[in-house]
C-alpha cells in the first residue's frame, strides 16, 4: 500500500511541526509550506513559500499531489490581527482561498482539514450572515465556510 501525501501548510507553526512528526512517525509522506527559510521538520519536504501566492501554492499541490490538505497557516492571534489587520486578512483569507483553488484545480481528490481559532465565534450569527442579512465583516470563518460549502471534501474545524 502506497504512503499516503500530505501537505501541511504552516508547518513551521506549533501544531504544523508537531502534526508533522506524527505524520513522519507513522510513515507517511509529509510536505509542508511556510515562510521560514528552515523548516521544523527535518524530515518533511519543505517549500519556502507565501501562502497568498497562488501560483506557488498551485504549483507545489500539482507536484506534490496530497491526498490530505492540514491548513494552518495564518494569523492566529487577536493581538497579531488587531496590530496588522490588512495583513492578516491576506493572509488568512487570501492564503486560505490560494489552498482551496489548488485543491480544486490540481488536488481534486485531496482531503482538506481547515482551522481557525475559537475567537472567531465570538461574534458569528451563522443564520443571519448565511442568509445574507448581516453585511460582511471580520468574521473569518464564515467567508471560508461560504467557499467551502459546496465542497463535500472541506472539513471546518476550529481549534480550542
Amino acid at each position: 500500500m502506497p504512503k499516503p501525501h500530505t501537505l501541511i501548510t504552516g508547518i513551521n507553526g506549533f501544531a504544523g511541526k508537531h502534526l508533522a512528526k506524527l505524520l513522519l512517525k507513522h510513515g507517511w509522506n509529509v510536505y509542508g509550506i511556510d515562510m521560514q527559510e528552515k523548516c521544523m521538520a527535518p524530515d518533511a519536504t519543505y517549500f519556502q513559500v507565501d501562502i497568498c501566492d497562488h501560483e506557488s501554492v498551485r504549483r507545489i499541490c500539482d507536484q506534490v499531489k496530497p491526498d490530505g490538505i492540514y491548513h494552518l497557516a495564518g494569523v492566529a492571534s487577536p493581538a497579531g490581527f488587531h496590530l496588522t489587520p490588512y495583513n492578516s486578512f491576506q493572509i488568512n483569507i487570501m492564503g486560505t482561498i490560494s489552498v482551496l483553488d489548488a485543491m480544486r484545480t490540481v488536488s481534486g481528490s485531496a482531503v482538506l482539514l481547515l482551522v481557525g481559532s475559537s475567537t472567531e465565534y465570538k461574534t458569528l450569527d451563522l443564520h443571519n450572515s448565511l442568509s445574507g442579512k448581516k453585511p460582511p465583516g471580520s468574521d473569518q470563518f464564515l467567508w471560508c465556510f461560504k467557499i467551502c460549502r459546496g465542497n463535500h471534501r472541506a472539513i471546518l474545524c476550529p481549534s480550542p
